[in-house]
Formats: structure tokens, C-alpha cells, sequence
């Protein structure tokens, strides 16, 4: 939207709501995005990486210490996105190109899904998304490692199981 805005002239803002309003008077035609399991800061994530040159330097060489991203309802987005070699080579077009008509309309929902609390200090939301993945990547780490010890005690290995407690700690 921001490439689009600047090359015809106008404020993103002022895009976005003709897009909306148009979306809205089609009647039958419409899309209908069906109701996906991604997280709100996985959401808020993408719109801010979409929306902000600023926020792709910043957020790009971060992406790989993010694995749960590529095991998300938007896998196919972020495959998609880090295949590029860095933040500046990205464009909408080749991306858009990368994905199929499904991962398509997920991108679209959560691009224009306004989760923005603002356009002001987008990098600082970008890094509170960022931190909130990490803690949800750091509780699923451990509740596996909870498992594998009580597989462990259940199998009677009492010093495999200390041990992976101890990695708990």
C-alpha cells in the first residue's frame, strides 16, 4: 500500500479507505477469508513488516530466531519473506508472486487487519511483537521439556529425567 500510495501521489491512509470502501459496496462478490489460528502478535507482526521500510531493517535478521513462525497458519508468508537476501531487496510484487491464492488472501487479511496502534513508534511495536513470539517460543520449549521428563519418569530413566529437568532450570 505504501509503494502503491507513493507512486500514485497520495497518503496511504486516504488508499487504504478507498480500498475498504470499495471492498464493501461488492456485495456477492466479496471474499470471504476463512477464521485462522495466527496470533495477534504473529498478525500485528506482518502488518507492521508490510507497512514500514523501518521496521523490515529492523525486524528482518531477527526472523530465524523465530521458528514457530514457520510452522504458523502464515508459513508460506514467511518462507516467502526470507527468501529475500535482506530487508531492502523485499517487494510486494515478488512476494505476491511467491505465494499461492490461499497464503494470498491470508497475507491481505492480515496486512490490512488494522491491529497498528499507531504509525508512530512502529519499531517499538515491531519489538513487542517480537518479545511476546519469544515468550510464546520460550513457554512451548518449555512445556516440551516438562514432557519429555515425564516420559521419562514413566519409562523409570529417573537420570534422563533429571537431567532435562535440570534444563529447565
Amino acid at each position: 500500500a505504501n509503494e502503491l500510495a507513493a507512486v500514485l501521489g497520495i497518503e496511504q491512509g486516504l488508499l487504504l479507505e478507498q480500498f475498504r470502501r470499495a471492498a464493501g459496496g461488492r456485495g456477492e462478490e466479496r471474499i470471504v477469508i476463512p477464521a485462522l489460528e495466527v496470533p495477534p502478535a504473529e498478525k500485528m507482526l506482518l502488518e507492521l513488516f508490510l507497512h514500514s521500510a523501518e521496521v523490515r531493517e529492523y525486524v528482518f535478521p531477527q526472523l530465524m530466531s523465530y521458528p514457530q513462525l514457520l510452522q504458523s497458519a502464515g508459513k508460506e508468508i514467511w518462507e516467502g519473506l526470507l527468501s529475500f537476501p535482506d530487508a531492502a531487496s523485499f517487494h510486494w510484487e515478488e512476494l505476491d508472486q511467491k505465494l499461492t491464492p490461499a497464503s494470498r488472501t491470508l497475507m491481505a487479511a492480515m496486512a490490512f487487519a488494522d491491529h497498528l496502534q499507531s504509525e508512530q513508534n512502529m519499531v517499538e511495536q515491531a519489538s513487542a511483537c517480537l518479545a511476546q513470539l519469544g515468550a510464546g517460543n520460550r513457554k512451548g520449549r518449555i512445556g516440551e521439556l516438562k514432557k519429555r521428563v515425564r516420559e521419562a519418569e514413566q519409562r523409570g530413566s529417573i537420570m534422563e529425567a533429571l537431567q532435562i529437568a535440570e534444563e529447565l532450570n
